[in-house]
């Protein structure tokens, strides 16, 4: 109520995942690996403050592809920072949006129900 009171949106439930991605321009979260690859998947830029060690490998990762940024380590002005390195960097987002492109070309992720479907009716045999 409080934050409400004042103005701002709250979610009494939460949106959906693809909902938000669709929306968001960059993505900033703790750097964990569902989340990282839903960003990936749309080509989102990422901003991570990682709090454990797969988070940080991610971030590394990130940083390496020019796909985000690492603010672990650095002081609270650092979120503001990085978001307009990100909105005024453009390999960034072309970075990100290119990803995007080349998992979906892979294959990967194209009717997996079915191919998930296809190996169990394997399994079962």
């Amino acid at each position: 109520r409080f934050l409400k009171n004042r103005g701002m949106k709250v979610h009494e439930k939460l949106p959906e995942l693809s909902d938000v991605l669709a929306r968001s321009s960059l993505i900033v979260s703790q750097g964990g690996a569902g989340l990282s690859n839903a960003a990936l998947l749309v080509g989102r830029p990422h901003i991570v403050y990682p709090n454990h060690a797969e988070s940080s490998i991610t971030a590394a990762k990130l940083v390496d592809l020019k796909l985000g940024i690492n603010i672990e380590g650095k002081p609270g002005e650092s979120v503001p920072d990085a978001v307009e390195e990100i909105l005024n960097d453009p390999d960034y987002i072309s970075n990100a949006q290119a990803e995007a492109i080349k998992i979906a070309g892979s294959g990967q992720f194209s009717d997996g129900l079915a191919r998930v479907t296809e190996r169990v009716f394997e399994l079962i045999d």
